[in-house]
């Protein structure tokens, strides 16, 4: 499956593709990963991957494994939640964007340990504190317009332009998971 005509990024390309996997997923109900990639044109990979993701999630279970040793046999899928005709996005990809743009400098959890984070003055923030006190619009707007947008050092770079507003969502979605880890994080 290509990039659809006018798709001018990568990241419109695979929120077509996960549309697209989702579609298919809402219409067969009892699927398995040989019957998306015929009926969508994925690779096996990424459906591999978003499926997986959709099963951390709670959307999709497992209702049979696939059989060693017999071929033809897979794992055979069903879908639990159904949200509509808008596709889930998982936790996971808040963490990869996270991991991916924002890591470098405020660490993998978040405290502001970053591999970069030395170079930096003022340093990266420590965000188990300091995302307790604004609101969710507020991060939206630093990770959107860089910490100059809010006032701050000009340090931090604007992604508004880099990412599609979803991602910009599920990364405010994953801030919010380091804000409030739940105990088993802790």
């Amino acid at each position: 499956m290509g990039r659809p005509k006018g798709a001018h990024t990568r990241t419109t390309w695979l929120e077509d593709g996960r549309w697209t996997l989702w579609q298919c997923m809402r219409v067969l109900r009892i699927f398995t990963l040989p019957q998306l990639r015929a009926v969508t044109g994925c690779s096996a990979h990424n459906a591999k991957r978003y499926v997986r993701c959709l099963e951390q999630a709670g959307y999709v279970r497992r209702l049979r494994e696939r059989q060693r040793g017999v071929a033809g046999s897979h794992t055979v899928f069903a879908l639990i939640e159904d949200t509509g005709p808008v596709a889930p996005r998982g936790q996971t990809d808040g963490k990869r964007l996270f991991v991916h743009y924002c890591a470098t400098c405020h660490g993998d959890a978040g405290q502001g340990d970053g591999q970069n984070a030395y170079n930096l003055d003022p340093p990266p923030p420590d965000f188990h504190e300091s995302l307790k006190v604004h609101q969710p619009s507020y991060w939206r707007q630093i990770i959107e317009g860089g910490s100059v947008a809010v006032g701050r050092s000009p340090q931090c770079p604007p992604w508004g332009r880099t990412l599609a507003s979803s991602d910009l969502d599920a990364l405010v979605a994953y801030l919010e998971v380091l804000a409030n880890p739940s105990p088993a994080q802790k």
